[in-house]
């Protein structure tokens, strides 16, 4: 089985401007959300979904 090489798809590139108002809104999600009593448990993204669910079974089979 051959392993098809071609870009992710779908990655929006975050414009510094934009970062600022996104890394806010997600300071004030985490505030609240202290504000309660709960903590983060860990930082994961979408590419490490992508990798560990997807990507790696198909690589298993492919080298089976």
């Amino acid at each position: 089985m051959a392993l098809s090489k071609k870009p992710v798809t779908g990655m929006k590139d975050i414009l510094p401007e934009e970062m600022k108002i996104r890394d806010y809104v997600i300071s004030v999600i985490k505030e609240t959300y202290a504000s309660f009593g709960f903590t983060s448990l860990t930082n994961t993204s979408c590419i490490e979904y992508f990798v560990t669910r997807l990507l790696i079974p198909k690589l298993k089979l492919a080298l089976a």
